[in-house]
């Protein structure tokens, strides 16, 4: 969702920008120009605008589609969005380490799992993968399983450093 707002904002500044490029940079009347250069011009200006437009109604319309399908697949979930994955993180590494940490832990995904992991999921449950940071390095990764909630250590070096 925020590659939408991403390519919304950038669409936006990018109208606005041909809007001023018409304005203050249209070919003057002199007499090296004639009426038919200037149509053209126009016409280019116009081709342009039609064209971001149509590029961002088919970014905002496949972004829509995955957020759909994401959300269908989740929809009997314990933990349906990437948010609840985080704090079920935020909860574990306290409960583990004693300390929580909110702004080194990122939602890096949600994947189909091709196994059985005895006591934590089944072969095509849905996982959530959330990574614990230290200066710029990947120290942990944590699983949690979208269907149950149950958490899992994928790596842990926390206690080593």
């Amino acid at each position: 969702m925020k590659r939408v707002l991403v390519a919304a904002t950038c669409m936006s500044t990018l109208f606005a920008l041909v809007a001023v490029q018409a304005q203050n940079t249209e070919p003057s009347n002199d007499a090296r120009l004639d009426a038919r250069s200037r149509a053209v011009y126009r016409s280019n200006l116009a081709l342009l605008a039609r064209r971001h437009a149509i590029l961002l109604s088919r970014l905002m319309s496949e972004e829509d589609r995955v957020a759909t399908e994401a959300a269908n697949l989740l929809a009997d979930a314990k933990v349906r969005v990437p948010k609840e994955a985080s704090d079920l993180a935020g909860k574990k590494l306290f409960a583990d380490h004693g300390f929580e940490s909110n702004s080194n832990r990122y939602v890096i995904g949600l994947f189909t799992i091709g196994g059985k992991i005895d006591e934590f999921c089944e072969r095509g449950d849905r996982i959530w993968r959330v990574a614990f940071t230290r200066h710029a390095e990947v120290v942990a990764e944590l699983w949690v399983n979208a269907s149950t909630g149950k958490t899992r250590w994928s790596f842990d070096l926390l206690d080593e450093l």
